[in-house]
């Protein structure tokens, strides 16, 4: 069952025995309670892996010679979570996934 903030407030303020309101601006109490529900509720978002949020997104190469393997990504992007790379070189698509590799074994991998 979906509840208003108002509803929530109004149902903790019942259980604490304290004064009942109309709206939240009605009292300090109400307000602060309003204030709590509303980190829990960031903090419970913040927890949560929700596919929802999840999208594949292109990034850019910075084709730059002297730094080959750098890449752009959106501002916004919080956490990559895998990187495919097309590796095929006849020009059609075969997407391979790429692993991190400490920057010593990639310089010793190099020819």
């Amino acid at each position: 069952m979906k509840k208003t903030l108002l509803e929530m407030v109004q149902s903790i303020l019942n259980d604490m025995d304290s004064e009942a309101v109309n709206a939240i601006s009605d009292s300090v109490e109400a307000q602060q309670i309003a204030s709590v529900i509303e980190d829990v509720y960031y903090n419970i978002i913040a927890a949560r892996n929700i596919p929802e949020h999840q999208q594949l997104l292109k990034m850019t190469s910075l084709s730059s010679s002297i730094r080959p393997t750098h890449f752009q990504y959106p501002t916004n992007t919080r956490e990559i979570v895998s990187l495919k790379y097309n590796t095929d070189l006849q020009g059609n698509i075969s997407f391979q996934e790429i692993y991190f590799v400490e920057p010593m074994d990639f310089l010793s991998r190099m020819p």
